[in-house]
């Protein structure tokens, strides 16, 4: 595994198997239409709790650089839904729930970045 992503992994705990799964999504190139679709998709696996379709979901929007879009983010609650996959379940929780989890809370914390970056 590159060094990139070992320190990836520690920055945010999280475990081998998670590390993959994000290697395993390309990022995408955001626009409006396209973070809108993501966002609602994103909440309708989190309502269905599909679990394996929002950890999918969750990779692409952590792989994929939400800076441009991110006015819109804020405006569909991107945020909120990061906090709700993060606490869907234990962090420790195995297979895709606990994915969900720990992906969700990179999410969040990568949101808040952005938002620091801004308010500098």
């Amino acid at each position: 595994m590159p060094a990139s992503w070992l320190e990836f992994k520690d920055a945010y705990e999280l475990v081998n198997a998670d590390i993959e799964v994000l290697r395993s999504e390309q990022p995408w190139e955001l626009d409006e239409q396209t973070v809108t679709f993501l966002i609602l998709r994103l909440h309708e696996t989190l309502k269905s709790k599909s679990w394996g379709d929002c950890e999918v979901v969750l990779s692409i929007l952590i792989r994929s650089d939400l800076k441009p879009v991110l006015h819109v983010a804020a405006r569909y609650g991107l945020g909120a839904l990061a906090k709700q996959a993060m606490n869907s379940h234990k962090l420790d929780a195995p297979s895709a729930e606990g994915a969900v989890a720990r992906f969700g809370r990179v999410l969040f914390l990568q949101l808040c970045h952005l938002v620091d970056q801004l308010e500098d």
